[in-house]
């Protein structure tokens, strides 16, 4: 069993990113179990948003091979993905050193 606490009220929940989490989260501990020759056969998943003191979103990952292609699809999309660049959230950004338009986007040079 996995769930992910949150701190956002539902209505605000992006929901795609949410999925995206839980899906890893359920492929994750499949990985570990295998790892310890634990048999796994599903894992159950679901999102507990603690302002609103509601789970929602509960359900058992068991297709593993779908799982594991959309994990890592999801993973290519976040690591390579068109995203257009937010220059104001540089400054405070983690990956902005690794960002080819980072240094640029920081120093003004843009």
């Amino acid at each position: 069993h996995v769930l992910d606490y949150k701190i956002t009220l539902l209505r605000n929940a992006p929901p795609e990113l949410y999925r995206a989490q839980l899906d890893f989260y359920a492929l994750v501990v499949r990985v570990a179990a295998e790892g310890l020759d634990m048999p796994c056969r599903s894992v159950d998943v679901g999102l507990v948003f603690l302002r609103e003191g509601s789970r929602v979103e509960e359900r058992r990952v068991g297709d593993w091979e779908a799982l594991r292609s959309r994990v890592l699809d999801a993973s290519r999309l976040g690591a390579v993905g068109g995203w257009e660049p937010r220059p104001a959230r540089c400054p405070v950004c983690p990956w902005a050193g690794a960002c080819p338009r980072g240094p640029e986007i920081v120093s003004g040079e843009n």
